[in-house]
């Protein structure tokens, strides 16, 4: 331990020692005055400041089962072939916390009652189960549906979205989702604290460096609870002190509350960590290379290339990758090119596409592949298309002589042939 450390730790205990029920008394009295403040905030409006509503259009939903195609004021969504179900997610980024959110609304062209349609979800303690509740003809009629008493709405949301079934005469037309908030108790408050400090920080890419300490967007969030418990604390016992002429400035005390509140704050750190490795372990322990990589979040892509690999050379080819991915927003089909580059190395992926005639660069014995992460949606984005009968891929400006090689439901692969 360094000199300060060794000091605050000596200096606290004789704070302990001399005054401590008086530091014990300010403590107690700073955590109800801490607790006490922030529910009043939030009863009082706060709540619909730190949880504004979330909405989505068309560019940010994208379609798991179903044919999906952009349209000016949203997603119009087809089932893909006899299948009958369209099941779309929406875009969370990082999820949220489900209790303040109390309202589903929508513009949606196509639900009605000869249709199954149901809301469904995961939450980050069981991200392999999908929560469902079916929407029913009053809600379809109303176009909103309450979630507060509905079973299984809690906890961190990862994804959410819609299913529907049934025989679609015309197409689903999406223009908007919204999930709205709505005023809590002070009992769902306190609930909803417990909550936050009890549910591990969900993963993102800076995971390994980085830990924020609570859920995104926490009304109670840790850090922030303990610094102002600490501040309220140091007042109460300062406004204790002041009848009896005592010297208010004293080390001890002040660092007795500082290494209390460290402490409070690194528990529940251990405590994130610990529920961390437990979950890696759960998803990677015991398998190999190839397995582990399967198990990650994109094991889906990374099977499809597994079987892509069997229909390229063994020595290194140069392979021009495409995301066809037109319901999804730039971002991600970058990074799912990105993560295709990566996987089928040694192989030379060329991954910055923005320009379709830099196709005309490709020369016989060159690989194209065309990604659809959305699984099955058949878009072709922009002015890329591919003719069969003449077993060319067009674009505005030219076209290019291919091969089919292989397809699936994650994407195709041509060989550039002769022209």
């Amino acid at each position: 331990m360094n000199r300060f450390a060794i000091e605050a730790v000596a200096s606290a205990g004789r704070a302990c020692r001399g005054g401590g029920w008086s530091l014990a008394l300010a403590a107690l009295g700073g955590a109800v005055l801490t607790v006490l403040g922030f529910v009043l905030y939030y009863l009082d409006g706060g709540l619909m400041v730190a949880y504004p509503s979330l909405r989505w259009g068309g560019e940010q939903m994208t379609v798991v089962r179903g044919q999906g195609q952009p349209t000016a004021d949203g997603l119009e969504i087809r089932p893909a072939g006899s299948d009958d179900t369209i099941i779309v997610w929406f875009s969370t980024r990082k999820g949220f916390m489900a209790r303040p959110y109390g309202k589903l609304a929508w513009n949606i062209e196509g639900l009605g009652p000869a249709r199954d349609a149901r809301l469904i979800w995961r939450i980050q303690s069981d991200p392999n189960q999908i929560r469902q509740v079916a929407l029913h003809f009053a809600d379809l009629e109303k176009a909103q549906f309450d979630l507060r008493a509905r079973p299984g709405w809690e906890g961190y949301v990862v994804d959410v979205g819609l299913r529907v079934r049934g025989a679609f005469a015309q197409p689903l037309r999406v223009r908007q989702v919204e999930l709205l908030p709505q005023a809590l108790s002070a009992e769902a408050l306190l609930r909803q604290a417990w909550e936050e400090w009890s549910t591990s920080e969900y993963w993102s890419q800076r995971s390994a460096h980085y830990i924020s300490g609570a859920p995104r967007r926490a009304l109670f969030h840790p850090v922030v609870v303990v610094a102002v418990w600490i501040g309220l604390s140091v007042l109460l016992y300062g406004f204790w002190l002041w009848p009896t002429q005592q010297r208010i400035f004293r080390f001890g005390p002040f660092a007795a509350l500082f290494l209390v509140g460290w402490w409070v704050l690194d528990l529940r750190w251990q405590a994130d960590l610990a529920q961390r490795s437990l979950r890696t372990y759960e998803r990677f322990a015991g398998k190999d290379d190839i397995a582990k990589r399967i198990a990650a979040d994109d094991g889906d892509l990374f099977r499809f290339l597994l079987d892509v690999r069997r229909y390229l050379p063994s020595q290194p080819a140069r392979v021009f990758i495409v995301n066809d991915d037109a319901a999804n927003r730039a971002v991600a089909r970058n990074y799912m090119v990105a993560r295709a580059r990566y996987h089928l190395q040694p192989h030379n992926g060329f991954a910055d596409i923005s320009d379709w005639s830099q196709l005309a660069g490709a020369r016989p014995g060159d690989y194209l592949l065309v990604l659809r992460p959305d699984k099955g949606q058949r878009s072709w984005r922009a002015s890329l298309r591919f003719d069969p009968e003449r077993r060319l891929m067009l674009w505005e400006s030219g076209q290019l002589p291919v091969q089919p090689v292989y397809s699936a439901a994650m994407g195709e692969l041509f060989r550039v042939g002769e022209p």
